[in-house]
């Protein structure tokens, strides 16, 4: 029998108290959460989710996966999610050749949800690689992102009127 959205938002460690057969009977309510309670339950899940366990995790969350991509299902609002925590907590992988590099090409990810990014810094500062400033890094990332190719801010008002009469080019 599926849950309530009360009882979804009310669960304790819903990582553990849903597994795939559970969220595949919830999917409807879970895709029927506020915009909000999507992104809170979702925080909680990969939060609560153990590290040495989110590989499994992301094979429990397939069985809620539509097949047809829809930004206001449950699965699009927890993806990311545990992207990032699976690039956080890989960083210190030894067959990981150039961690800097890595974290710089899924940066754009990070930087869309900053403050879940800045928790998981925090909660895995000890397992990141020393030297680095994980969050300098995703912030100083050169990726083109919605302020234009580097993240230089450009307005049409910054760039010649080629439409003047007194134009050079117009001329």
């Amino acid at each position: 029998m599926p849950f309530s959205p009360e009882q979804l938002m009310a669960l304790e460690n819903p990582y553990k108290d849903l597994n795939a057969d559970q969220l595949a009977e919830n999917e409807d309510v879970l895709n029927n959460l506020s915009a909000a309670d999507k992104h809170t339950l979702a925080v909680k899940m990969v939060t609560l989710c153990p590290v040495n366990e989110l590989k499994e995790f992301t094979i429990r969350l397939r069985a809620i996966k539509s097949l047809i991509p829809n930004s206001e299902s449950f699965h699009q609002a927890i993806e990311p999610l545990v992207r990032i925590k699976s690039v956080l907590t890989n960083l210190d992988k030894p067959e990981l050749n150039n961690p800097q590099e890595y974290l710089q090409e899924n940066a754009a990810i990070m930087r869309k949800y900053p403050g879940f990014t800045k928790d998981m810094v925090a909660m895995y500062q000890q397992a990141l690689p020393k030297h680095m400033d994980v969050m300098a890094v995703i912030s100083k990332t050169n990726k083109p992102n919605m302020h234009g190719m580097y993240g230089h801010k450009s307005t049409p008002t910054s760039l010649p009127d080629t439409t003047a009469p007194h134009s050079p080019l117009f001329k």
